[in-house]
């Protein structure tokens, strides 16, 4: 029987074998090829991204830096307002001026009424009084506890003193509180002060 050899010859295999081990070398590089392109592409968008984000940081920085001028910049205008305000409070408060409530009292007091003696201490007002008439104590009273200027809460004890021709004369006295007058203390003296310095009496106001 003749038998025929079909299988290629093993020059043949050991070259189909070496076409076929090229085929996969240059095929393998290509893939890594491509891998690395598309990897460094990759890592440039990343990089430039991380570029992007560190030049936005940069600048939100520097827009801190301006904010933090601007910030200083207002805190001293506000201590510069504050500063005036309390300048133009100082001037305009009321202290111990007491003009206006004794310009009250002018006018709150009745016609038979007088003052003989007027004391201010502090934001209290002592007022020693004649009248002619009851009615007319009574009177001042409901006027002083109406005052805007004045609080006053007791009712003066009523004396009768000397007469006046054939009419009696009531003695009285009414201690108010006044509203709206800053009254200032005197300040301690110095150790340098000497003590023999007159201490200013309270206001008095005498009225015949």
């Amino acid at each position: 029987m003749i038998k025929i050899n079909l299988l290629p010859y093993p020059e043949e295999l050991k070259k189909a074998k070496t076409n076929i081990e090229f085929a996969i070398f240059f095929a393998s590089v290509l893939v890594i090829c491509i891998v690395l392109f598309l990897w460094q592409r990759r890592e440039g968008a990343i990089a430039d991204g991380l570029k992007g984000d560190i030049t936005n940081l940069n600048a939100n920085i520097d827009k801190l830096k301006d904010v933090e001028t601007l910030h200083t910049s207002i805190a001293a205008e506000k201590d510069k307002v504050k500063a005036r305000l309390d300048a133009i409070n100082a001037v305009t408060k009321v202290r111990k001026n007491p003009i206006r409530h004794i310009d009250e009292i002018t006018t709150l007091i009745p016609s038979g009424v007088w003052i003989t003696k007027l004391t201010l201490y502090g934001s209290d007002v002592a007022m020693d009084c004649k009248s002619i008439s009851y009615y007319d104590v009574s009177n001042y009273f409901n006027n002083i506890k109406d005052s805007k200027y004045f609080e006053i809460d007791k009712f003066p004890s009523v004396a009768e003193g000397e007469k006046s021709g054939d009419k009696p004369v009531y003695i009285f006295s009414i201690t108010c509180k006044t509203k709206g007058l800053i009254s200032e203390e005197p300040s301690k003296p110095s150790e340098g002060t000497s003590t023999e310095k007159k201490v200013t009496p309270p206001q008095e106001v005498k009225k015949s």
